[in-house]
């Protein structure tokens, strides 16, 4: 009989986060309270890896990551804890780049060939009414994360975005399909 290998963060990574209270989880990550400012991210999220080195653009509508310890597959990462999102705290010019860019996230229909994601995203947010600035963001953000991965996927949901002073603020939108995949059939287990 076969058995299929699970892969879990290491019991010193545990020890790091054990008695913190967890105040997220999604299915890379689980989000730990360490101060009213500050929180830690337990991870198997590449994504969060590119992010932590420094591969994502400097923008303030990025959060940046701190590594902090990792075992080869999970990662711990230092943030600045950001409230949930509430479309009502975003200003009114805000609100309209939210709605509009959840209609451009709903109109995407991913290739299933790996090598085309990246450009097929890049030509969707060139063809699209979006903001130039918001555009070049999204794309760099890709061209980021495909140094991890050629799978990507973009999602766009409360659960990834937070605001700041009115502000529309990326979490973390985009992912790799098959780190998501692992996670799913259970062979990755935060």
């Amino acid at each position: 009989v076969y058995f299929m290998r699970t892969d879990r963060p290491t019991n010193e990574l545990k020890k790091q986060v054990k008695g913190l209270p967890i105040i997220g989880r999604g299915a890379f990550t689980k989000c730990y309270e360490l101060s009213a400012g500050e929180v830690l991210l337990l991870s198997c999220d590449p994504i969060k890896e590119c992010n932590a080195l420094g591969w994502m653009p400097d923008s303030d509508r990025l959060v940046s990551l701190e590594r902090v310890d990792y075992d080869g597959i999970f990662t711990l990462y230092k943030a600045p804890k950001l409230p949930k999102f509430k479309v009502g705290d975003l200003s009114l010019p805000e609100y309209a780049l939210f709605k509009q860019l959840k209609k451009f996230c709903s109109s995407l229909s991913w290739p299933q060939n790996d090598h085309k994601r990246l450009y097929y995203f890049v030509d969707q947010l060139n063809a699209s009414e979006l903001p130039e600035e918001i555009k070049e963001l999204l794309i760099d953000c890709a061209e980021s994360c495909m140094n991890f991965g050629q799978k990507l996927g973009f999602e766009f949901s409360p659960r990834n975005l937070s605001t700041k002073d009115g502000k529309l603020i990326f979490l973390d939108c985009f992912y790799l399909l098959d780190i998501l995949q692992a996670v799913r059939t259970g062979k990755v287990r935060v």
